[in-house]
């Protein structure tokens, strides 16, 4: 499936008609808006389109179905119409098939009332839209589309929950396996009817018990996923608290005023430091450290001493010159000119008087002192002032926080209520822990006599004459219900292997640590997730950064898109929400261009910006901008993405 086009007639902050054109040869549509400018309602907008009063969407708003509507009329041209049109394609034996789904209301009446005309290959078919709902639950079911369409800031929610009822059954939807448990319970149902054809007096007061401890299991079933949903809601109530109690108490600079003893304490250790540093200074200093002062003048000096040196060589090879020209030039007939050559080496020779007249073994010492005396003193002396001025930083540092004004007082009182909601969340985890123990164990027990009861009514009808259809149906009606439930558990076993393998890729593909999980296994019972490090040891997922949850989630979305074998888009509202620059960068690189054929990101320019959008930029088809109009209140699609170049 590929969405072509959408339509937005007078919806929600979309006035007057805005259309989208999706179609595009590279995977990933980009869509502009800062906040408040229409990118949610974009969303919004293709699961009412899709789905009509089962968006979950509509879900979330608690709102009652004509008010979701009524809210979501744009009144600015007065008609008080609203029509949102929907193309989108279908690839099936090489075939392409073009549905459009028109959905419009108005205010005009006394209650408003979603109409539906869908057309295939631009004609309209009257079959498909009043059977609208049955077919598209059948090629993307409303359970899974939250696997498709997905807000980014609800990401960490779904991280940082210890269980969820739905995202299983989701699960179960995506996979199959709730096909299973329907044919399980229909055919309970067919024992259950027949059941009551069997009864007689030997056996009807112990199937009354049975039906009677059924009931009691089934009320206590209700009544432990009651508990177990209050203390789920308690806990999650808590969490925000705790969590905007913590943004005050950091803004306050309430980890400042709890750390102030030990800054206090480091702030003395360090002076006792600094005046240690200052001593080994001293000793540095009263040693050889000043000869390093006159260190420039030794070099001078030894430069003199050397030409002189240099002199002194001259003038002795004067006195020799003489003779051993004389040994040279004996038998040769050639004019040497021996005065010009003594000439030469003369005029070389400086009649200078020499200033230190060093002999050569006082020059050896100059020249042995200028060679050792940095590389004895430097290091040493570098060392030392090097390790005090390291201690100046840190005491500066440490006085700098503590010359911070904080309120004390209140930052005691916020610390008091953070250790107070920390100690009521961990209680109520604790007591949600055994609530979902509690709640495994009643479903346990009301499984345990489903099948006893079961076995009742076999022995009933086997001694019953004259209920041979009876017997017949009833016995292999339970013999179906164990072969569902077998083949159940093994399709769910492979089917949570294969998901499982798949979202460890995923993760790794993400993940910047790559050694941080190198097993995802899922509970082929409970779907519930474990993570393995290299050694083999569980892990807490709970110890993981808010961007490595954020990961997991966005792992099992991905993995699940890709086990269902369904080519759907993928769209994200706020796609790079809570997500440090590694993390970005693993969702924009390896994510977003992989996630669908087709993938929509409704951003604002806070996420995908700069680097981040030349990274993304060549698995760019299309680009657009949410423009706000100040005066109307209204926003407008636009070309381009914030600007750019329109594409």
């Amino acid at each position: 499936m590929k969405i072509r086009r959408l339509t937005l007639d007078n919806f929600g902050i979309y006035a007057y008609k805005n259309t989208i054109d999706l179609k595009s040869d590279k995977p990933v549509v980009l869509i502009g808006g800062m906040n408040g400018r229409g990118k949610t309602t974009f969303l919004e907008a293709v699961l009412l389109a899709l789905y009509g009063r089962r968006s979950f969407a509509v879900e979330e708003s608690k709102l009652a179905f004509p008010k979701y509507l009524t809210n979501l009329v744009n009144k600015t041209d007065g008609t008080l119409n609203t029509r949102l049109e929907l193309e989108f394609e279908m690839q099936s034996e090489n075939e392409n098939t073009v549905f459009t789904v028109i959905r419009e209301w108005s205010l005009n009446t006394a209650t408003p009332s979603l109409k539906t005309l869908v057309k295939k290959n631009g004609l309209s078919d009257q079959i498909l839209s009043e059977n609208w709902d049955l077919f598209v639950e059948e090629m993307l079911p409303s359970a899974i589309a939250p696997f498709f369409f997905f807000d980014g800031e609800k990401i960490a929610e779904l991280a940082s929950a210890d269980n969820d009822a739905h995202m299983k059954d989701s699960i179960k939807t995506l996979l199959g396996i709730h096909v299973i448990d329907q044919a399980i319970d229909d055919t309970q149902r067919i024992i259950n009817n027949k059941k009551k054809l069997v009864k007689s007096d030997t056996f009807e007061k112990e199937i009354a018990e049975y039906e009677k401890r059924l009931s009691d299991a089934e009320s206590k079933i209700k009544t432990s996923k009651e508990h177990s949903a209050v203390l789920r809601d308690k806990a999650i109530k808590i969490e925000s608290k705790l969590s905007q109690s913590e943004k005050v108490f950091a803004a306050m600079g309430g980890n400042l005023a709890i750390t102030r003893k030990e800054l206090i304490t480091k702030q003395g250790i360090l002076l006792e430091r600094l005046d240690r540093a200052d001593a080994q200074t001293m000793e540095v200093a009263a040693g050889d450290l000043p000869l390093l002062l006159t260190l420039p003048l030794l070099k001078r000096a030894l430069t003199v001493s050397s030409k002189e040196k240099e002199q002194r060589n001259i003038q002795a090879a004067l006195e020799q010159l003489p003779s051993l020209f004389k040994e040279y030039a004996k038998g040769t007939k050639t004019d040497l000119k021996f005065d010009d050559f003594i000439s030469y080496v003369k005029s070389t020779a400086t009649n200078d008087s020499p200033i230190y007249n060093m002999t050569d073994n006082g020059h050896y010492h100059l020249l042995t002192l200028c060679s050792s005396l940095p590389a004895r003193q430097r290091g040493e002396a570098v060392k030392v002032l090097s390790e005090r001025k390291k201690i100046q930083n840190e005491l500066a540092e440490v006085e700098n926080y503590l010359s911070l004004n904080v309120d004390e007082t209140e930052a005691g009182k916020k610390h008091n209520e953070i250790l107070q909601l920390t100690a009521e969340l961990a209680t109520i985890q604790e007591q949600l822990r055994v609530a979902l123990v509690v709640e495994a164990a009643d479903i346990s027990t009301r499984d345990e006599i489903v099948r006893c009861h079961q076995k009742l009514i076999e022995s009933v009808v086997s001694n019953i004459e004259g209920v041979d259809e009876t017997k017949r149906i009833v016995k292999y009606s339970g013999l179906a219900v164990q072969v569902l439930q077998e083949y159940k558990v093994r399709l769910q076993k492979a089917k949570a292997r294969n998901l499982a393998l798949t979202m460890t890729d995923c993760f790794k593909r993400l993940a910047s640590k790559k050694n941080l999980i190198h097993e995802i296994r899922i509970d082929e019972v409970s779907l519930d997730f474990h993570y393995y490090n290299g050694n083999g040891v569980e892990v807490n997922h709970k110890s993981f950064s808010a961007g490595e949850k954020q990961l997991l989630v966005i792992s099992m979305l991905w993995a699940l898109a890709i086990c269902s074998k369904k080519q759907l888009p993928v769209i994200v509202d706020t796609p790079l929400a809570r997500m440090d620059s590694v993390h970005r960068k693993a969702l924009i690189t390896s994510y977003f261009p992989c996630a669908s054929e087709q993938t929509i990101l409704l951003s604002t320019d806070s996420e995908v910006s700069g680097r981040y959008y030349d990274m993304l930029k060549p698995s760019v088809g299309r680009e657009y901008t949410l423009m706000f109009d100040e005066n109307t209140k209204c926003s407008a699609v636009e070309v381009g993405y914030f600007g750019g170049e329109p594409k």
